[in-house]
């Protein structure tokens, strides 16, 4: 699903200005980022009276969030409180060409609401300030979600935060429990998960059972499994067994092209794809000429998946409230993490799409703002504790009951990852893998695993370096 960026300028201007992100101990020995100095955490959960001062957050999805989902409603519920305790006023605004902005000197909002792949141009750019560096945010707090926290984490500093509950998960694994009962499976996949024997031996085993041609006319016309889309396979595969395709740290790109981990996974991939023939490939998809021509909408998938025709659907979960459950009218379904690849030791949940708050390196009005961040990441009265939210987790994405998936959900909060073959502003480094390493070895079959992944090396490096101005 795309959704509108707020930071379409930035990353073609990022690629052209080129700033290092230094630190430097002061004479006390404290660490200094950006001219900022690290402080002693606390959270200031005083009450005062800002005297009508306006709070403003740019982003591009907030005000409509707010209509839509439970999460958005009760986020404006806490807004009209904390407006009405702290005497200011608190608005959505579009956040613009913030580049531009933030060289004339301009706050642009108080809150940035981006994309973590996006945030990461300007983290490297020096535009967003770490939270470590702002006297009264403690991002160790509880009110901070804190899987998101750690998807904008830099030479262990901090400059992303996320407080929405109910909070949601990206990647994971929906499973059709009416159709793998019917093929006779007798795991409970819930406790492979707890037993960590959920991983991808026990997918593909499940995902060749439930490949079946179920007429006779020599055609797959039920599959193992069902991708929300083809570019996020790969690297979703990467991640599961421990491994990013590149990372930024300690001053320099680490690049896992062609590692075991890397080979591995594709090469688990590749088999799922072509030799048990248990994913969903249409026959388009065969080849680079007709690749285009067919392109089934997320309410195609979904269909798939409620009608019986794929026991595993791999994706983000906005795909479950928005589609999965309100056109279900006939399968029993559960949610599980992704399985844990053979080099792996914990389960992940590949997030690159998840979005946090981020202050600008201009906003010079933090005295006021910082209050309003801690007062808003609170819920608002009645909404106290966990219950709640996971309640709400349940009626939108779950079935009656199903404490098993909610458990499975949570667990996937807890490991969000990021991997920087997704940043933004580096020429669509992560087109490039989706085309040259999935698109061609494994659908088109032209290539093999580890020539199309040598074919990349050098790539994250020299435009990740570009952007973080490594030499």
């Amino acid at each position: 699903m795309k959704l509108k960026r707020i930071f379409a300028l930035l990353m073609a201007v990022c690629m052209v200005l080129t700033f290092s992100a230094c630190s430097k101990e002061k004479e006390t020995g404290k660490k200094e980022v950006g001219g900022f100095e690290v402080v002693d955490p606390y959270t200031n959960d005083e009450v005062v009276d800002l005297d009508g001062y306006e709070f403003t957050i740019a982003s591009g999805w907030l005000e409509n969030d707010m209509k839509i989902s439970e999460a958005g409603r009760i986020f404006k519920k806490r807004i009209e409180e904390v407006e009405k305790a702290y005497n200011c006023k608190i608005s959505i605004v579009d956040g613009g060409d913030i580049t531009t902005q933030i060289l004339a000197g301009e706050k642009v909002a108080d809150w940035i609401d981006t994309y973590t792949s996006s945030a990461w141009s300007s983290i490297a750019g020096e535009y967003f300030r770490p939270y470590d560096t702002i006297e009264g945010i403690d991002v160790k707090d509880s009110r901070w979600n804190k899987g998101y926290v750690g998807l904008t984490q830099y030479e262990g500093l901090s400059y992303g935060v996320n407080f929405m509950k109910p909070a949601e998960v990206r990647a994971g694994v929906f499973f059709n429990k009416t159709l793998i009962k019917k093929y006779g499976i007798k795991d409970n996949l819930y406790d492979l998960v707890r037993d960590k024997k959920w991983n991808f031996d026990k997918l593909r085993e499940i995902a060749k059972a439930c490949t079946k041609d179920t007429n006779g006319d020599g055609k797959t016309d039920v599959y193992g499994i069902l991708f929300f889309d083809e570019y996020n396979a790969g690297q979703s595969f990467i991640n599961a067994n421990g491994s990013t395709l590149a990372s930024v740290e300690g001053g320099r790109v680490i690049e896992n092209l062609t590692d075991k981990k890397t080979l591995n996974a594709m090469n688990f991939l590749y088999d799922l794809c072509n030799v048990d023939k248990s994913v969903y490939i249409n026959d388009a998809w065969r080849s680079a000429a007709t690749y285009g021509s067919y392109a089934p909408s997320q309410t195609d998938r979904a269909n798939m998946f409620v009608n019986n025709k794929a026991a595993f659907y791999i994706g983000d979960t906005w795909i479950c409230n928005q589609l999965i459950k309100p056109m279900n009218k006939q399968i029993e379904y559960g949610f599980l993490p992704l399985p844990l690849g053979p080099d792996a030791t914990e389960y992940v949940s590949p997030s690159h799409g998840a979005r946090n708050f981020f202050v600008t390196v201009t906003n010079k009005d933090l005295d006021k703002a910082v209050p309003i961040m801690n007062a808003l990441a609170l819920p608002p009265e009645g909404y106290e504790g966990d219950a709640w939210w996971e309640e709400i987790i349940m009626n939108d994405y779950f079935q009656d009951g199903d404490t098993d998936s909610l458990e499975m959900y949570k667990l996937c909060l807890e490991n969000m990852t990021y991997d920087h073959i997704y940043t933004d502003g580096t020429s669509d480094m992560y087109g490039e893998f989706v085309t040259q390493c999935v698109l061609y070895p494994l659908y088109f079959l032209q290539g093999s695993v580890s020539s199309t992944l040598s074919s990349m090396q050098g790539v994250p490096t020299d435009r990740l370096g570009a952007l973080f101005g490594f030499e």
